[in-house]
């Protein structure tokens, strides 16, 4: 693989601008044709369980794909877990096949022909036995992408093991991070993986079908867990001298990661301040009556307050502790600090039942989903002219079946044989 070069210095390609700029480019024509979702077209077979996979079909669902979920007969393992399921599996299709029968394959066989990606999560190992491996599966669909997100990637000492996102955590020192400098580790890291797994899963799967369109090719992409810490943590590199250059830690109180970049106590509660940079750092002294703090020597430049960072915390802590929250806010942010009080409750009931954020699509309501009439936080990408889809709630188990498999070209007298062997299943 090709090494990418450092972060380039400042102006450092300035002279080279004339030429980049010079060099012919051949503008790639691919046929227009009227979409009204960004995904639109696009046919994904999701044969994975539990959360992470799942939900980098999920937001490609959102942005209008067309998820088929494809379940055992005892369907996904998250199932019993119904708000964290529909997370993951909102807006997809779903049918039943049992794989380990001849026909139920056959059937994953034939929607594959027509799929343009298919993503799994399955120990490695454990889709070549079923039948879904990547060479079987390329071989039916040369044109496929092939997504893997597994715990610990197909290769490495752990890749046989079972993974869950604070397994992975814990091994690659996300729990001790949280914890804070010099503390124990702590579960305060949530789903990191899971969430994260996701969102990088459905962008390496965007990016293999953007190669397709060069190649004409399918291609195999994998995208594990364990991957998404190296990605959290990727500030942190290993010098000439084989130590450990820390990008931002959290401090031993668990109140931020240096004097300008964390939350203080005040008088009723807690504000938050990111004020690292020289000129927020000028109106932050502004606001808390201390113009000259940053003519004073010990705090005249980032390094510098850096090295003094523990006396200029003394200096702004007795400011907030003598304040409310409120007041403090305002006299921060009229000096153009940056600066949010820190709320000591969840917001997430006020936000679902915020009119402003379901006109705006970022709350989606569904009146006949398979939990009743819900509000669900709803898109976490907008594209202006091929907007994202509300398609209601996950699929119940087997909900569409039948469907699919008409779809797929089977006789209504063949699906009927199907689910009569419990080869497939229909939704109850």
């Amino acid at each position: 693989a090709r090494v990418p070069a450092p972060a380039p210095a400042i102006g450092a390609d300035n002279a080279a601008i004339t030429t980049i700029f010079a060099e012919p480019r051949t503008p790639r024509t691919i046929p227009a044709k009227p979409i009204r979702h960004a995904l639109e077209g696009l046919r994904v077979l999701d044969f994975s369980s539990f959360f992470a996979c799942g939900y980098a079909g999920r937001l490609m669902s959102d942005l209008g794909a067309d998820v088929i979920k494809i379940e055992t007969p005892d369907g996904d393992q998250m199932r019993p877990l119904p708000d964290v399921f529909d997370a993951a599996q909102r807006g997809k299709r779903g049918i039943v096949l049992n794989l380990k029968s001849p026909e139920g394959l056959a059937a994953a066989n034939r929607l594959v022909e027509s799929a343009d990606v298919v993503m799994h999560n399955l120990r490695p190992g454990k889709g070549e036995k079923l039948g879904i491996g990547y060479e079987t599966l390329s071989a039916i669909n040369p044109r496929l992408i092939y997504a893997y997100l597994p715990g610990y990637g197909s290769t490495g000492p752990k890749s046989r093991l079972k993974s869950f996102a604070p397994l992975v955590s814990g091994w690659t020192g996300l729990l001790y991070e949280g914890g804070g400098e010099g503390n124990p580790p702590t579960r305060a890291v949530f789903g990191n993986e899971d969430y994260n797994n996701g969102f990088l899963g459905a962008a390496a799967v965007l990016m293999a079908l953007e190669q397709r369109e060069h190649t004409g090719r399918g291609d195999y992409v994998e995208c594990p867990q364990l991957h998404s810490s190296l990605w959290t943590t990727s500030e942190h590199f290993l010098n000439a001298d084989k130590k450990v250059v820390y990008g931002l830690r959290l401090d031993r109180a668990q109140t931020g990661f240096d004097a300008l970049d964390r939350i203080y106590p005040t008088s009723d509660g807690w504000v938050c301040i990111c004020c690292r940079a020289d000129d927020r750092f000028a109106a932050l002294a502004t606001a808390i009556g201390q113009p000259g703090l940053p003519d004073d020597a010990r705090f005249a430049s980032p390094a510098a307050r850096s090295r003094h960072d523990a006396a200029l915390g003394a200096i702004i802590a007795p400011w907030f502790a003598a304040r409310s929250s409120t007041e403090a806010f305002a006299l921060l942010d009229a000096a153009g600090a940056a600066v949010e009080i820190v709320r000591e409750t969840s917001w997430v009931k006020e936000t679902l039942l915020a009119d402003w954020a379901a006109r705006t699509d970022r709350v989606f309501e569904d009146k006949a989903s398979m939990y009743g009439h819900i509000r669900e936080f709803g898109l976490f990408n907008r594209l202006n002219g091929t907007p994202g889809v509300r398609k209601g709630s996950a699929p119940r188990l087997g909900e569409h079946t039948r469907e699919i498999l008409a779809e797929a070209g089977f006789a209504p007298a063949a699906i009927d044989d199907l689910i009569a062997r419990r080869i497939a299943i229909v939704a109850a």
